[in-house]
């Protein structure tokens, strides 16, 4: 696999549906108006860095499932978002 993600882009990644990648993606760009510039920043790496991967990569990373226990909010970039 060639896209490697950093701590804040599988936070980001982990607040949305990881059950695909192209629902992930789909996920995050709508959301991406109620985001400050910083977390644009990250969302737009890692909606470029799945597109880019193959589904297989993305099937291989380790994010959380839509059945298991998500955080409720995270911190990123000074922004706490509510786990939809």
């Amino acid at each position: 696999m060639k896209e490697q993600f950093s701590v804040e882009e599988i936070n980001l990644m982990n607040l949305f549906d990881t059950s695909g990648r192209e629902k992930l993606m789909s996920e995050i760009t709508d959301a991406l108006g109620g985001f400050n510039d910083e977390m644009l920043d990250v969302a737009s790496v890692v909606i470029y860095k799945l597109s880019e991967m193959s589904d297989a990569d993305y099937s291989a990373l380790e994010l959380y499932s839509e059945n298991s226990n998500k955080l409720s909010f995270i911190v990123l970039g000074g922004t706490t978002i509510e786990n939809p």
